[in-house]
């Protein structure tokens, strides 16, 4: 098995590798609650060109709940290209990015960013309040 640059080892959820142990697990969180009928995992590390430039992002996930569609991206810990790719998304995401973490044994949504599409009655800036507030409670 190789390491990627976090000297994390590729894992299988059981359908499919991943980058890292953590993001294994938490795909097989996805497909437990798919199988219950929660969401549809619609895509594995989907491909997402931003800007005219078209950068390229690749969350883990795009999964469908209750009628949305929105994408997911597991992170161990933030990286210097992600702190990049989250100011791209929030300016030219097409639609959510759910953004998951593990503390001890549990998996938590750290933050919501709602990209371009975010509506006017203020989701993108309730978005940065509650991360402000969670960065401060730190």
């Amino acid at each position: 098995m190789g390491f990627n640059k976090f000297h994390a080892q590729r894992a299988h959820c059981g359908k499919h590798s991943h980058a890292s142990r953590g993001e294994a697990e938490f795909c097989c969180e996805l497909q437990l609650q798919e199988r219950a009928g929660l969401l549809v995992i619609e895509k594995n590390q989907p491909n997402v060109f931003l800007t005219e430039a078209k950068i390229r992002i690749i969350p883990d996930w795009l999964v469908r709940q209750g009628g949305k569609e929105f994408f997911i991206d597991y992170k161990g810990f933030d990286s210097q290209s992600w702190k990049r790719n989250r100011k791209l998304w929030q300016h030219y995401g097409p639609m959510p990015l759910q953004v998951w973490r593990k503390k001890g044994n549990r998996f938590f949504c750290s933050e919501i960013i709602q990209g371009k599409e975010a509506t006017t009655n203020g989701e993108k800036e309730e978005n940065e309040k509650v991360r402000e507030e969670k960065e401060v409670t730190k």
